[in-house]
C-alpha cells in the first residue's frame, strides 16, 4: 500500500470532464498546473496538510466558483495559483484575517469562515457558511406561477441572508 502525498506537475491538466476534486488528505504538494485548463472545474476542497501550491495550478478553470481550504495556517501562495477571483474562498472559522493577508489568498474578493453546508427550505436548497452568516441558492423549485426568492433564510433557527443564486439554480422549472 501506498500513500500518495503529491499531485505532480499537470497531473490532471485538461480533464475537461472533472467538476469537483476533494483533494485527498495525505496530500502535501499541488504541482504547478496541477488542474490547468479543467474547464468544467467549479469546486475544489484543498486538505489542511497541503503546504505547497504551484504556479498556475488553477489557471484556466474559468467555472471554479467556490475553492474551500482546510489549512488552518495559510502560507504565501503565487497570485497566478487562483487567477480567476471571482470564485469564493472558504477557509475555517478564525482564519480569514490570515487568509486576507496571505500573498495569493488575498486575491479572493469574498472569503468566507466556517463550515459549508446545505439545507433545504420551502422547496429551495441553500448551501451555507457557518461562521459568516451568508447563503447560497443552489436549486429552486416552485409550483407556483411566481417565484419569490427572498432576502435571507432561516436554517435552524439562524438567519443567513442570501447572497448568491447559482449557475443553473432555477433552470428547468417550468411552472414560472
Amino acid at each position: 500500500t501506498y500513500i500518495v502525498t503529491e499531485i505532480g506537475d499537470y497531473a490532471f491538466s485538461g480533464i475537461s470532464s472533472l467538476q469537483k476534486d476533494v483533494i485527498g488528505d495525505s496530500i502535501t504538494t499541488i504541482g504547478v498546473g496541477a488542474f490547468r485548463n479543467c474547464s468544467k472545474l467549479k469546486e475544489v476542497v484543498i486538505p489542511a496538510g497541503v503546504n505547497y501550491i504551484g504556479d498556475k495550478a488553477f489557471e484556466k478553470c474559468d467555472r471554479l466558483s467556490l475553492v474551500v481550504s482546510r489549512i488552518e495556517k495559510p502560507f504565501d501562495i503565487s497570485e497566478d495559483v487562483f487567477p480567476q477571483v471571482s470564485a469564493k474562498l472558504n477557509v475555517p472559522d478564525g482564519t480569514k484575517e490570515l487568509y486576507e493577508k496571505a500573498k495569493g489568498w488575498n486575491v479572493f474578493s469574498t472569503i468566507l469562515q466556517g463550515d459549508m453546508k446545505e439545507a433545504e427550505v420551502d422547496g429551495m436548497t441553500y448551501q451555507y457558511v457557518t461562521g459568516d452568516k451568508v447563503a447560497t441558492l443552489i436549486k429552486g423549485a416552485t409550483k407556483e406561477k411566481v417565484l419569490t426568492i427572498p432576502t435571507s433564510v432561516t436554517i435552524d433557527g439562524t438567519p443567513y441572508e442570501i447572497k448568491t443564486i447559482n449557475e443553473s439554480a432555477l433552470a428547468n422549472i417550468s411552472t414560472i
